[in-house]
């Protein structure tokens, strides 16, 4: 009985130093992975689904931490001191020229300064480079356009408008691919005819002064 006792004890005691040594190892390799991995830096990433052009606030976001050497030189690390074009701002001056799905990071390269509109009266149309429509320039926004059009009547190229503020781009990887226009409410009905009647549109930069 008593020899029972002693080798239960034994048996105790070994499977306690094992354990310990494991632990021990453990630890090792954990810290090893983390030299590995370095410091941990905080990105943002999107709560839920988020609009292309809509307005962003810090509640749109979570914090997720992962390794400072995995993280993406565009990544968003600060909502109050986002870096563009040597210019800072604060995430709700700003909007996702794409929409973000949840889960996604927040980069610098899928953010542009928010316009507002310039009045109650103002509405945003849309209009995408085409086989019908050519964009003359490189756009940017704050540019100002004037819009040539020719009919399907053969006529020349007829003026339509200009000095029209942009104030919303649409992107790919390499190109602008669309401009929102800031128009009357007037002029956008018009203008969305002209783009279903207009045998072609071209786009011309213009002077950035109002008429």
């Amino acid at each position: 009985m008593q020899d029972a006792k002693r080798r239960a004890i034994l048996f105790l005691v070994i499977a306690l130093i094992l354990s310990l040594v494991a632990g021990i190892l453990f630890m090792q390799k954990v810290s090893a992975i983390d030299a590995r991995l370095g410091n941990f830096e905080p990105v943002y990433v999107a709560k839920e689904g988020i609009n292309a052009r809509e307005e962003l606030s810090p509640e749109d976001f979570e914090v997720v931490e992962i390794p400072k050497q995995y993280v993406q030189k565009s990544a968003v690390t600060d909502l109050n001191m986002i870096e563009l074009e040597g210019r800072r701002y604060q995430i709700a001056d700003l909007v996702s020229v794409v929409p973000l799905g949840e889960g996604e990071a927040l980069t610098t390269n899928i953010l542009k300064p928010r316009m507002e509109l310039g009045s109650g009266d103002k509405r945003m149309v849309m209009i995408y480079r085409s086989d019908m429509v050519g964009f003359d320039d490189v756009f940017n926004y704050g540019d100002r356009v004037d819009i040539v059009y020719v009919d399907r009547n053969g006529k020349g190229h007829i003026y339509k408008y200009r000095g029209i503020p942009i104030v919303s781009l649409a992107k790919d990887d390499k190109s602008v691919t669309g401009l929102g226009l800031e128009m009357t409410l007037e002029q956008a009905a018009d203008f969305v005819s002209l783009q279903n009647t207009a045998a072609s549109i071209r786009i011309l930069k213009a002077p950035n002064i109002a008429d």
